[in-house]
């Protein structure tokens, strides 16, 4: 009876153990999934977020984009109604000359006085001959200046490209590196031929900032 007790309290014990070896394996390898998954997850929600963050940025850039080529636009086309309502007055001043009210000189001289008066907000006209002289400004000092040096973003030569004889009637917009007595600015310009005196109008609006 004794070694019964004996035996049975060894195979119990024996089958305690087993099942407390398997319930600890269980459990281990039930946490070593729990964790490998955990981390799965985590790594999962992390990509997530960044994916998230990346698709943010891409809206953000193409909305910045979108505004940029709206606003090129407006300003265009306030450039474009600039540069025709100077060459309109222009046109009036030749008008007179024609009908011997005016000298050629004295319509011409009046016409470039008003362009140097006239007063356009943030928008300036201004008037260069076939040699890039500048004839009229807001600012006097631009008077007289040279700007066969200044190109705009293509590389072109202002002057050239936007000489009156090359210009067609429609006229032609740019983005002007505006070098002049050692100022350096980014402008958006329009410029349309004044045949009759053999003369550019443009239309400028400083384009740094933007």
């Amino acid at each position: 009876m004794s070694l019964f007790k004996t035996v049975k309290s060894k195979f119990i014990f024996l089958i305690t153990m087993i099942v407390a070896v398997n319930a600890g394996g269980i459990l281990y390898f039930t946490q070593k999934d729990v964790g490998e998954a955990m981390l799965e997850s985590e790594q999962n929600s992390a990509r997530n977020v960044l994916k998230l963050i990346e698709l943010h940025i891409a809206s953000e850039y193409n909305k910045l984009i979108n505004e940029k080529i709206d606003l090129l636009g407006r300003l265009d086309k306030e450039l474009r109604h600039l540069s025709e309502a100077g060459a309109s007055v222009m046109k009036e001043y030749e008008n007179l000359s024609i009908a011997g009210k005016l000298s050629k000189q004295e319509a011409l001289s009046h016409a470039l006085k008003w362009l140097r008066t006239a007063s356009f907000g943030t928008g300036e006209l201004f008037a260069f001959d076939a040699a890039g002289v500048v004839l009229s400004h807001p600012n006097p000092e631009w008077i007289g200046q040279n700007i066969s040096e200044i190109k705009d973003m293509k590389g072109r030569v202002l002057s050239r490209f936007a000489s009156y004889d090359a210009l067609g009637s429609e006229g032609i917009s740019a983005v002007i590196k505006w070098d002049l007595m050692g100022k350096s600015k980014k402008k958006m310009g329009f410029f349309i031929p004044i045949s009759g005196w053999g003369i550019t109008l443009g239309a400028l609006i400083d384009f740094s900032d933007i």
